[in-house]
């Protein structure tokens, strides 16, 4: 369908360009192509050559991009192979063309590119080379404009353009496709294809074309304008078509012409169907006023009046058409390439227009063929070569010599070469007028007589210079004076087109219509008489060749219906007799034109006949019979399956009143195509007989059909006559014939087939009995017969055939075994049939040598299927038909294997129907690949078998299939390839009974098959019978039996039998006899079946089924675990049982009703529940036994996934400060911190209510990482992303610099980040590892931004940035990596090193170990890249994501350079293959278009990718994310059906992932043991308006995606997911989704098959997790704060403790020491500072005195502390380490808070010189001591209100579990009050959760008792009556609302289980 071919079309409203760009293509343009822009800017080529090809050439031209094409020659450009425009922006301009313009001839031209002009271009196919083209089209382009260009005489269609976008054809002549020629189809003769999005055809001529004027093809909401043009003489159809498009057909002139069929004379539009929305209206139909005044009327059926549109469809870009009657008028001036002039050949059609003359044609000869204009050169000097002339510059004011001006911008906004190119003129002449005055139109005329011509001509603006005459093309002479005539002297045999071509004083020239002229030999026709039966339009005519048995009959007519109108030559016959002849050669003037042999009672026009003709048909030619079998009856045809080429036999029989007609390729072998009893006089006509397939029209046609070996035979009274009475009796290997005697035979002769319907070969002759015996046959064959008698006067007809069965013991039958040794070279083997017939040298099946050079096989010969030119080559061969199993075999091998053929088609034995096919292909299954190799379809899939074969090698393909089963088993080489294939369709009652090959169809191939067989092996007998009895049932086993393709069931009541067959076609090996009686004993045997009957029975089983049969154990082991919405269960394996049944209930005691049913498994899912609810389960085994009692149940209550929260964390001069956003459901929140990003995290904090936290009592300058979760009593969600702060407790430094971030350079790095509060500067610090040591490289930076430079490309870097100012230096920002690498730069400007990214990926040195860093500029990049796998490490950065595109727009359907789909893999606009690459800020964009079909944006195939802050765009299929692992981060994915897909291990994080309408997200094809895509924290969105957009299909059955934590839009179905029409698919893949939020989140409503993941389940998935494989890979590169703040070089003080201290509690101490001091130091002057009112100090000592000793300290009541000490041994050379242990209180009265504590240092060395050190701060929190006061009483009260509470279902009770919540809450409470170093706010948080747990527990107590619906307090009888009144009632009642409290089970209706509910609930209470 064109919908799914379709990929670069965005919608029907599709965006046009902004309005400033909006200037017409040129003045005049129109519709949707109006704004092409074509070369509009760019560079001249000049076409110097009419040459096809080479420099200066046109081939040449269309090949380049951004080009304005001018025309240096005139003339006619003789292609030599098709011309295929592939540059896009791209302007033809015929109109600079001399002399009388430029026409494209002899080969079809395609445009294969986008935004093109094309003008005053003309293109004429013509038939002088074979093809089946188009003159001019294509498709899945966009912005395109054809304009005043005039196209002829195509094969195909004349011009076709649709599934395009934004096209524009206008002001062209679209004529005379040609009606029979090369096409494979026969009669096409077509005018056009037309469609596309935003399409628009106006002010056309489309003349003289059969159909398609024009055929609509378009896609949903594609809008397609068709106005303001001329239908000219259209033949059986005129417009028609549309699919799912939306058209305008309106003001355009209708104009029957003589080729019209009478019948469509008043036709606008053929039909409309269901799909198409069009608007009709405006329409003339000249001579129909009736439909032109209601269009309506003249258009077929409308299959939905929805169709109907009563207004125009609205254009994006519209236009406002003139009436029908204007535009008549305008297009007969102005359409066609009339610059420089209009040809000779619009002219005509022109004319022939107005006069309502001219007709179809089969050639261009029959009009004056091509116009063989002389090469004309420029006169004009152009010397800058900008495509305008020197005069015409200089008289516009530019300058000659500079060919930059051309793209100067005029003042109408074209350029200055597009202001020239718009204003060209032509000579002005207006063409002349020319008509045949005689002779008259179908003349016939004697051979060697003269024929005169006369003609007139005139000029309306000038004079006529000459006239020249012509009979086909071939010029006769010329006249340069009126009145105008030649003499055609000596006319040959023969038929012509002759025509006078006038031509005026300018050069000007105009054709005239032709006029038919027919040369016949005369002579005597003896022993043939003549005569035109009835009227044939044309006198007809018969002449001898060399003897009397070569004849050429000339005839028009048709031979048909009640009445024949055809010229006959004849013999008269009394009696019996044949009349035989080999058809030479039959004109083809039409589908039906024909010659053959008659036999006619009479020679009246409405006589009985019998005929049997070669006769032109669809597709090529058959042996047809045609017979009125009574007096002006209606004629009868019979047409066989099968094509047959001329020469051919054809042989009439009367036999009395029976006629029997045969024919032969060669004249010897005959075969009978039909035999008929038809009453005939004694004397009839026995003769050869054509016609010429006249239509119903006013056009006659002559068909001169020439005949060999023509001869009438009498035969005798006594001539044989066939068998009769003919039976086949089966033997043992053996069948016996016998017929009844034929009088006056003198003996018989018997053929024999295996095939029905043959070839028949003969097994016997001159048989004399009425008997025969054919012995040696193969048991289980079938074997068809039929006899024909013989005398010396002849051999009579075949006997009917009939067929038998030879017995005996089974043995293999071969079907087929070839091996062609025998088979003579350049032959083609027995039973094997080709196409084309016959063959040539290029296209033949035939024996041939084993290619030298081959390996495995040591065969001699084998079958050659070969192909070297245009066109397929075809093999079939037929076989008896199969219905059960059979195994094919043969040994393929090719020189050079061709893609796209077929290696091995398994069909019916007529073709039809394709059971299996073998082909070579580029694989689309499992995964999609590059190359081509063997694949089998499936399901329109290419599934791969191995790996490409070898050329020269042969490979042993075997097929094992199963008609029965409707599977095969593939083998390749003895390997299984593919196990079960299913077969393509029911083979089960036609058979397979043929094998077929074919080549490519446009390109060639060579195939060789040697040792081909078809074989059924016999069947054996079933064994190991066994019954098992039931209830009411029996289950039969067996084992499998070779050969068996089914199973017959057979069962007696009676020991030994006899058996009854109950049971037939059974593929498995069980089987459940449902029909048996209890107590009844049963005696069964099973017959396995194949292709060669039926096996013996097994063993016998015997059994009695009785209602004591055992029934199965109860399931035990029920278990289950809870999900959101969902909940699994599992149990153990009950022995016997053939299924399970679930039940649930919401009440523990039941009842339970069944929810699943037949489950095979021991596992089920429930879905559809409601979370928070509690629900019971049983589940039950059944075999044929019965059903078990229920398994114990299992109660479990389904809870709703927490979301993740999201926390930001940041410091102050108090700690660090976490906040976060309520998380729906969450209780409260649990707090984990850490001191390394990595871990491990501890609980720091539980039950934390509220949305922040405050972490105090922190250690200066350390950083600190947390996580938070939210929780519930059932539910955790994930843990928080990570999150870190860095504590400074000086409130005076600057704050940690963030957002630090590095970009890579070529051996640079750039640095920036954000401003910090109160920085004064910034220091850069840099290690090679995340752990350091870190070295500054930079400080005193005032800017936040730094260069780093001289580095190492390909070594990683890490950086810090501090700030400082005058109290010093801050806290380090986090840490961040990058790499530098060697720079290519890409700009669409030119100002980088390369234009083009391609050329910058192809710079890229192969296989590298360091990175290549690729920077693209801000721009447009139009191109299709391909990053192959050798580039490796590629960074790709663009400028930003919205501004650099990477764009191009292939689809699948596009065709390559061979004329093949692209298909999916090859339609990508970037490929990469390459490992380790990563692309950012970027876009990449297929614009294919929403209706493309397949179109990639993205084919990532590689390991190792990553995509940060990049844009995926397309529609279908966007990104094809395929091998390896791949990681896409803060990105934009869109897309409409499975735009994400293939079988890449992907984690998508923080992506928002759009549909532009409804579709698939996801078509994942993951491997079993992989894990497909992951979707993380992102948005799942869409356009408004759409919906129906699933999660994902599965591509593969395993496919793997899974969407945590994820926001899902409205668009999402509820049901989530879809199986893609495969119930298999859900018992494999995997799908999941974890806390899901948004309109679209909806796990309630999820298909069961699918999962909603627990929180460890989802936990497992990480990105490192998953993405890691065995080299540990994390594209995440996150790395925290260094621990180490200083790096080696950077001498500091070193303070270390705890974080906290309790006031009046334990003393602590800090560790004091010197770091990165390398200096010796043999002194220090240590001075202390604290707050004394708050902290107490205790002491000082040596950490170790043996380095360092303390000489003295003093402290003061103040808080000044001063320590003097010296180093000591190792002391003096390393005073670094710890030092000193300083210990400190915090005093009972301190308050709660931070409490600094700072050193400074003054230190000297051996010389007594004295430094210092930059001073340091240690910060440690003082927690007061708690009063518990309040916690103690609330403990106790919570207490007593839990013992006093009684659970139970009662008023005043409380439910079950609701005591140990509060149990548990009061524990937790307790541990807080027993901690004596619990802090305040610890205490705090115990009372808020204590308080709200006791105030849950306080809410739960019983109000009412369900179900007390008197609330009385207690269950009653009055309660059930309540009850009751309302039974029956259910949701969809408006009074539900007031009863549904009665539904006690929540089923929505009040049922028996309810009522059943409240009953036992009362007997309970």
């Amino acid at each position: 369908m064109v919908s799914s071919l379709l990929t670069g079309i965005a919608a029907a409203d599709a965006p046009q360009p902004a309005a400033s760009t909006l200037l017409p293509a040129f003045p005049g343009a129109e519709g949707g192509g109006m704004y092409t822009t074509g070369g509009r800017g760019g560079e001249v080529y000049e076409v110097t050559t009419l040459a096809d090809s080479g420099p200066g050439s046109l081939r040449e031209g269309v090949a380049k991009s951004n080009t304005t094409i001018v025309f240096r020659v005139g003339g006619t450009i003789h292609l030599q192979s098709p011309l295929k425009i592939t540059g896009s922006n791209l302007t033809i301009a015929g109109q600079t063309a001399p002399g009388d313009g430029i026409t494209v001839s002899d080969y079809a031209t395609y445009f294969e590119a986008d935004n093109l002009i094309v003008r005053y271009m003309r293109f004429r196919l013509g038939d002088r080379y074979p093809s089946e083209d188009d003159a001019f089209g294509g498709r899945y382009h966009k912005n395109i404009i054809i304009d005043h260009s005039s196209f002829s005489w195509s094969v195909d269609e004349v011009l076709s353009m649709y599934v395009n976008e934004n096209t524009t054809v206008q002001w062209s002549i679209i004529s005379e496709s040609m009606l029979m020629t090369s096409h494979q189809k026969g009669r096409h003769g077509y005018g056009g294809i037309w469609g596309g999005n935003n399409a628009s055809f106006h002010h056309n001529l489309i003349a003289h074309n059969v159909s398609r004027n024009p055929r609509f093809a378009g896609s949903p909401g594609f809008p397609i304008d068709m106005y303001n043009n001329i239908i000219y003489d259209w033949g059986f159809f005129s417009a028609y078509g549309g699919e799912e498009g939306n058209y305008n057909l309106r003001d355009n002139y209708f104009k029957y012409g003589p080729s019209t069929w009478r019948s469509v004379r008043d036709q606008v539009f053929v039909g409309v169907s269901a799909n198409t929305r069009i608007y009709i209206g405006g329409n003339v139909m000249d001579g129909s006023p009736e439909v032109t005044a209601d269009n309506w009327k003249g258009v077929g059926d409308v299959a939905n009046p929805a169709s109907k549109l009563s207004e125009a469809v609205q254009m994006p870009n519209p236009s406002n058409p003139e009436t029908a009657e204007a535009a008549y008028e305008h297009v007969l001036a102005s359409a066609g390439a009339t610059l420089p002039k209009r040809d000779a050949i619009d002219a005509r059609v022109v004319q022939e227009t107005k006069d309502r003359a001219g007709r179809h044609i089969n050639s261009q000869k029959e009009v004056g063929g091509y116009l063989e204009f002389p090469a004309t050169v420029s006169r004009q000097a152009d010397d800058d070569h900008d495509g305008m002339p020197n005069e015409w510059e200089l008289a516009n004011g530019l300058n000659p010599a500079d060919a930059s001006d051309r793209n100067g911008i005029h003042a109408s906004g074209y350029t200055n070469l597009e202001v020239y190119l718009n204003g060209m003129t032509g000579n002005g002449s207006l063409n002349p007028k020319a008509a045949i005055t005689s002779p008259a139109d179908h003349t016939t005329v004697t051979e060697g007589s003269t024929v005169n011509i006369s003609a007139t001509a005139t000029d309306p603006d000038g004079k006529v210079a000459k006239v020249e005459f012509y009979a086909n093309d071939q010029k006769l002479g010329e006249d340069t004076t009126a009145p105008y005539t030649f003499e055609w002297k000596n006319a040959q045999d023969g038929s012509y087109y002759v025509t006078v071509r006038a031509i005026d004083d300018t050069g000007t020239a105009t054709q005239s219509s032709n006029v038919g002229i027919h040369v016949n030999k005369m002579g005597s026709t003896e022993p043939w008489k003549s005569a035109d039966v009835g009227t044939p339009g044309i006198k007809g005519h018969t002449q001898l060749g060399e003897s009397a048995s070569d004849v050429t009959v000339k005839s028009a007519g048709d031979i048909g219906g009640t009445a024949d109108h055809f010229h006959y030559a004849y013999q008269k016959l009394t009696g019996n007799g044949e009349i035989v002849a080999q058809v030479q050669r039959i004109t083809a003037t039409d589908d039906e034109a024909e010659a053959g042999v008659m036999i006619r009672d009479g020679l009246d026009q409405s006589a009985k006949f019998v005929s049997l003709m070669a006769s032109y048909v669809k597709y090529g030619k058959k042996s047809i019979v045609l017979k009125r079998q009574s007096e002006g009856g209606q004629a009868q045809r019979v047409e066989p399956e099968a094509f047959i080429n001329t020469p051919y036999w054809v042989k009439l029989v009367r036999l009395g009143n029976q006629f029997t007609a045969l024919a032969s390729s060669d004249g010897t072998g005959w075969t009978v195509v039909d035999s008929s009893e038809i009453p005939m006089g004694e004397t009839v006509y026995f003769g050869l007989v054509a016609d010429a397939s006249k239509s119903d029209d006013d056009v006659n046609k002559y068909n001169a059909s020439v005949f060999s070996n023509a001869a009438v035979k009498a035969l005798d009274a006594d001539y044989p006559l066939a068998p009769t009475g003919v039976q086949a009796m089966a033997g043992i290997k053996s069948v016996n014939l016998t017929w009844n005697e034929v009088q006056s035979a003198a003996g018989y002769n018997v053929y024999r087939s295996e095939i029905p319907g043959g070839p028949f070969a003969q097994i016997a002759t001159g048989v004399t009995a009425t008997t025969y015996a054919d012995a040696g046959l193969a048991p289980g064959m079938t074997y068809y017969y039929y006899v024909t008698a013989h005398n010396a006067k002849g051999t009579s007809f075949n006997s009917d055939v009939v067929s038998a069965v030879a017995e005996g013991d089974p043995e293999t039958l071969y079907m087929m075994d070839d091996d062609f040794e025998d088979t003579a070279i350049d032959a083609t083997p027995e039973g094997y049939t080709f196409a084309p017939v016959p063959p040539d040298a290029e296209h033949k099946v035939v024996a041939a040598a084993i290619p030298a050079g081959t390996t495995g096989n040591a065969s001699a010969q084998a079958l050659l299927l070969y192909d070297n030119a245009v066109g397929s080559t075809e093999l079939f061969r037929k076989f008896a038909p199969q219905t059960g199993k059979f195994v094919f075999e043969a040994d393929v091998t090719s020189p050079g294997w061709p893609g796209t053929s077929t290696v091995l088609n398994l069909q019916d034995e007529n073709g039809t129907k394709t059971a299996l096919s073998i082909q070579l292909r580029k694989p689309t299954a499992p995964a999609a690949e590059p190359n081509y190799t063997l694949v089998y379809k499936r399901n329109g899939a290419d599934v791969k078998l191995v790996d490409p074969p070898a050329n020269n090698h042969w490979i042993n393909l075997k097929i094992v299939a199963n008609v029965a089963a409707q599977t095969a088993d593939i083998f390749i080489d003895n390997k299984l390839a593919a196990d079960d294939a299913p077969l393509e369709a029911d083979f089960r009652t036609l058979g397979i009974g043929r094998i077929s090959a074919k080549t490519p169809g446009t390109g060639k191939g060579t195939i060789y098959y040697d040792n081909v067989k078809l074989y059924v092996e016999p069947v054996e007998s079933p064994n190991g019978l066994s019954a098992l009895p039931g209830n009411g049932k029996v289950q039969l086993a067996w084992t499998a039996a070779d050969g068996a393709s089914t199973y017959s069931i057979k069962r007696g009541t009676s020991d030994g039998g006899p058996y009854e067959e109950i049971a037939v076609g059974v593929t498995g090996v069980t089987y459940i006899d449902e029909t048996v009686q209890n107590d009844t004993t049963y005696y069964y045997v099973v017959t396995a079946v194949g292709t060669t009957g039926e096996s013996a029975p097994s063993n016998q089983a015997v059994v009695t089924p009785s209602t004591a049969a055992v029934k199965p154990a109860a399931p035990t082991g029920l278990a289950g675990s809870p999900r959101s919405a969902q909940t699994d269960l599992q149990w153990q394996a009950v022995d016997h049982a053939i299924h399970y049944t679930v039940k649930r209930s919401a009440n523990p005691e039941g009842p339970f009703a069944t929810v699943a049913s037949n489950i095979a498994s021991t596992t089920y899912r429930d879905g559809g529940l409601d979370n928070g609810t509690t629900y019971y389960y049983v589940v039950s085994a059944s075999s044929i036994g019965g059903e078990s009692d229920n398994s114990a149940s299992v109660a479990l209550t389904p809870a709703a996934a927490l979301n993740t929260p999201v926390v930001g964390a940041s410091a102050d001069a108090s700690g660090i400060q976490l906040t976060w956003e309520s998380v729906t459901g969450a209780a409260s929140y649990e707090i984990s911190r850490a001191e390394a990003l990595g871990g491990p995290y501890a609980v720091i904090a539980e039950n934390v209510i509220g949305t922040a936290y405050a972490d105090n009592g922190l250690a200066d300058g350390k950083p600190y990482y947390y996580k938070v979760t939210a929780v519930n009593d059932v539910s955790r969600s994930l843990h928080a992303k990570p999150v870190g702060a860095r504590f400074v407790a000086n409130g005076d430094l600057p704050a940690v610099p963030s957002e630090l971030a590095a970009a890579p350079g070529d051996a640079s790095v750039s640095l920036r980040w954000g401003a910090a509060a109160g920085a004064s500067t910034y220091t850069v610090k840099r290690g090679e590892s995340p752990s350091g040591p870190f070295a500054v490289i930079a400080s005193g930076l005032t800017e936040a931004a730094f260069t780093d430079s001289d580095l190492v490309n390909g070594t990683a870097y890490y950086y810090m940035v501090s700030a400082s100012n005058a109290a010093g230096e801050g806290g380090s920002s986090v840490i961040v990596r990058e790499v530098p690498a060697p720079v290519l730069t890409v700009a669409a400007d030119g100002s980088g090193q390369y234009a083009k990214v391609q050329d910058a990926i192809n710079a890229v040195p192969n296989n590298s170990a360091l990175p290549t860093i690729i920077r693209i500029k801000n721009g447009t990049y139009r191109e299709k890249l391909d990053l192959s796998s050798a580039k490796t490490n590629v960074r790709m950065i663009g400028e930003s994501r919205e501004g650099t595109i990477l764009i191009y727009g292939d689809a699948a359907s596009t065709l390559d350079s061979n004329g093949n789909p692209l298909g999916t893999s090859n339609s990508y606009s970037f490929r990469v293959q390459g490992s380790g690459f990563t692309a950012e800020h970027l876009t990449v964009q297929n614009d294919a278009g929403m209706d493309a079909g397949q179109a990639v944006a993205l084919y990532a195939n590689a390991d190792r990718l990553t995509f940060r802050d990049v844009s995926l765009k397309g529609h279908q299929d966007t990104l094809y994310a395929n091998n390896g692992r791949h990681y896409y981060v803060d990105s934009y994915i869109e897309g409409t059906v499975d735009f994400i897909f293939g079988n890449a291990t992907a984690v998508f994080e923080n992506n928002t992932i759009h549909s532009l309408r409804g579709g698939y997200v996801t078509a994942a094809s993951t491997g079993a043991s992989n894990t497909g895509y992951v979707f993380v924290n992102s948005r799942i969105t869409a356009d408004e308006g759409v919906t129906g957009v699933a999660l994902g299909r599965p591509w593969r059955g395993d496919a793997n995606v899974i969407y945590i934590n994820s926001y899902l839009g409205a668009h999402i179905t509820p049901e989530g997911w879809n199986n893609w029409g495969n119930a298999n698919n859900e018992k494999t893949a995997r799908y999941g989704e974890f806390a899901s939020y948004g309109p679209g989140a909806d796990p309630k409503s999820r298909l069961k098959w699918t999962k909603q993941l627990t929180t460890d389940e989802a936990a497992s998935y990480t990105v490192e997790g998953i993405l890691a494989g065995s080299d540990q890979w994390n594209p995440r590169q996150e790395y925290g704060y260094a621990i180490a703040e200083t790096s080696n070089n950077a001498p500091s003080i070193q303070v270390q403790g705890p974080t906290t201290a309790t006031a009046g509690g334990a003393a602590f101490d800090l560790e004091y020491g010197l770091a990165a001091v390398e200096e010796d130091v043999l002194a220090q002057d240590i001075r202390v500072t604290f707050d004394a009112d708050q902290l107490e100090f205790i002491g000082v000592a040596s950490a170790d005195e043996s380095r360092f000793v303390v000489v003295d300290h003093s402290a003061s009541q103040s808080g000044n502390l001063r320590i003097l000490g010296v180093h000591v041994g190792e002391g003096q050379t390393d005073p670094n380490g710890n030092l000193l242990k300083l210990t400190f209180k915090a005093r009972a009265a301190a308050a709660q808070g931070n409490q600094t504590i700072a050193f400074a240092l003054t230190k000297a060395n051996g010389e007594g010189v004295e430094s210092s050190l930059p001073s340091k701060t240690f910060t440690i929190q003082v927690l007061s001591i708690a009063d518990k006061a309040a916690l103690n009483a609330l403990i106790v009260s919570a207490q007593q209100a839990h013992d006093a509470a009684v659970e139970g279902s009662r008023v005043g009770q409380y439910p079950a579990g609701a005591k140990a919540k509060l149990q548990a809450a009061i524990d937790q409470a307790k541990t807080v009050a027993a901690n004596d170093a619990a802090t305040t706010a610890q205490v705090e948080q115990a009372i808020q959760t204590l308080d709200a747990a006791l105030k849950v527990f306080q809410a739960s107590v019983i109000a009412n008792v369900p179900g007390d619906n008197n609330n009385d307090g207690s269950l009653t009888i009055g309660d059930l009556a309540l009850m009751a009144k309302s039974y029956g009632k259910t949701s969809a009642d408006a009074q539900w609302e007031s009863v549904k409290q009665h539904d006690l089970n929540a089923d929505g209706m009040i049922d028996i289980v309810d009522l059943t509910t409240m009953a036992r609930q009362i007997l309970n209470w």
